[in-house]
């Protein structure tokens, strides 16, 4: 019989960070499948919610032209993600939020006037304001420029495209570099279920089910 509780509360949150193409749904997804009484909260989801909006990529409305309302749109996909967040913690499910702050969020658009005065985000003060007591780990997934190249233009994307979001990693890199990380995962190296493994390993988060 399972030692696993229902309810029981957990007080642990996962955040899967990276630029598009890293492969953030496809590790949450492998992660999921290994967490016990686990969420997964993809941002994109929420952000694209938003119909008549300027994040969806469908949109033929430009995120640099309305750069204010942009901002106002990520945040609130952001925001809805800790709201979600609280309702499965209270609820006692481990969330694992992917997107925050990764692909195509506000921070990393690169074409953002003034981009070097844009605050990144989770630091510590806002994640202890929307997830009081919660314990926090923070995984960032990159891969090599060329293998990103390879896994964008295998999704259709074309060659401007696929420079934009190459420019939005390097910024990417840059800036969660000086903030805090608990583990650094390149995703060309091993396959998602191994990847998953590796995760779970490195930040003993077993010991939260």
């Amino acid at each position: 019989m399972s030692n696993l509780k229902f309810g029981i509360k957990k007080g642990v949150a996962l955040f899967l960070r990276g630029g598009s193409g890293v492969g953030k749904t496809t590790i949450a997804d492998a992660l999921v499948k290994k967490i016990p009484f686990s969420a997964n909260i993809d941002i994109d989801d929420l952000r694209y919610m938003i119909f008549g909006g300027r994040v969806a990529s469908w949109s033929e409305l430009k995120p640099f032209d309305y750069q204010g309302e942009y901002f106002r749109q990520c945040r609130l996909g952001d925001k809805n993600s800790f709201a979600l967040a609280r309702n499965f913690l209270e609820a006692g499910f481990i969330p694992l939020i992917s997107g925050l702050n990764g692909g195509e969020s506000s921070e990393t658009f690169h074409l953002l006037e003034n981009p070097e005065e844009i605050k990144w985000y989770p630091d510590s003060e806002i994640l202890q304001k929307e997830l009081p007591g919660i314990k926090t780990f923070q995984v960032i997934l990159d891969t090599p420029p060329n293998v990103l190249a390879e896994r964008l233009k295998d999704k259709g994307h074309n060659e401007t495209t696929i420079q934009f979001i190459l420019d939005q990693r390097n910024i990417f890199l840059e800036a969660v570099s000086k903030g805090p990380i608990d583990y650094f995962v390149d995703t060309s190296i091993n396959d998602p279920k191994t990847i998953a493994e590796e995760i779970l390993d490195v930040l003993n988060f077993r010991e939260y089910f």
